[in-house]
């Protein structure tokens, strides 16, 4: 059967507005008890429309839809007592659409609305400091109502601790994370993730030095089946050399899944590859896995060079 697809796309925006309601910059480096140094305020309203038509032997079919987008953003952002002890962010969000689908095959009509709210926030300590801080959260909620269907909402947020360490021989971040995400009505999806996270790479002028940890814990339930995973990764990696093109490169990685599928992974590599010139040069690559599930346990061996 042969089909012939013809579409037809428009996108127009109505209305976009940035309003700078406040800038205030601090003056100099005093002890103020609190400033404000970002106010702003976005409006947005953009329109689209989309037609659509399929020609086959059995028939035409044909789309129209309308879809209507409004957003409000508001930006807050300063400092307490001074920007180098403590300084802060704060975005809300909130949207909203409206969607009209008419065809006439066999979709039907139907109309759709959604909603969108949310907001992310930051607190950043000792700027510029040896050693630093942040604490951060986010929520973000969307919801989605439409003909004939279940209402789909999600919810997602997240709350988390940074701290780093700049005077360190190998500057470093490490990062705590605590995420949930839950879905409600037709979406019956959830997952809750712990994870801590540490990160840091050192740059010379003939060498490079840098590494990767992280540990995780995530809790997964879908169509009622939980599912627990712990992760653990770990890689380092270093360069050196002329134009820094040698390479001794190691990761390793261990999953344990847990619930109604049990399975254990784990996972090392590692390679070395060093120019003696351009044009010559030799590359060692190791791997190692091995996988259980239930009582079958596989091993692999691999090195090649």
């Amino acid at each position: 059967m042969k089909t012939k697809f013809i579409r037809y796309s428009a996108a127009s925006a109505l209305l976009f507005s940035s309003c700078q309601l406040m800038t205030q910059e601090p003056s100099r480096p005093g002890f103020d008890e609190y400033g404000i140094t970002r106010f702003r305020g976005d409006v947005g309203l953009s329109v689209e429309s989309r037609n659509e038509k399929r020609s086959s032997r059995t028939g035409e079919k044909s789309i129209q839809e309308l879809r209507f987008r409004e957003q409000v953003n508001l930006v807050l952002g300063g400092f307490y007592y001074h920007p180098k002890l403590m300084e802060f962010d704060l975005k809300t969000m909130f949207g909203l659409e409206q969607r009209s689908v008419d065809s006439s095959g066999d979709v039907g009509d139907r109309s759709i609305d959604g909603r969108n709210l949310g907001y992310d926030f930051a607190m950043r300590f000792f700027k510029d400091l040896a050693y630093t801080g942040e604490v951060y959260a986010s929520r973000s909620e969307a919801l989605t109502r439409q003909s004939f269907f279940a209402t789909n909402e999600s919810v997602a947020e997240q709350i988390g601790v940074r701290m780093g360490a700049r005077d360190w021989w190998i500057p470093s971040l490490l990062d705590i994370n605590h995420f949930t995400f839950n879905g409600r009505g037709f979406n019956t999806y959830s997952e809750t993730r712990d994870s801590a996270r540490m990160e840091g790479r050192r740059e010379e002028d003939d060498a490079s030095y840098q590494y990767f940890a992280e540990l995780s814990q995530v809790e997964l339930e879908s169509l009622g089946e939980p599912l627990d995973d712990i992760n653990v990764n770990v890689s380092t990696n270093h360069t050196f050399g002329t134009g820094k093109k040698n390479r001794f490169h190691n990761s390793a990685a261990l999953r344990e899944q847990m619930g109604a599928l049990e399975s254990s992974n784990l996972l090392f590599n590692s390679d070395y590859r060093h120019h003696f010139t351009d044009n010559f040069w030799s590359q060692n690559d190791f791997l190692y896995s091995a996988t259980s599930r239930g009582d079958a346990t596989t091993d692999t061996f691999s090195y090649s060079s």
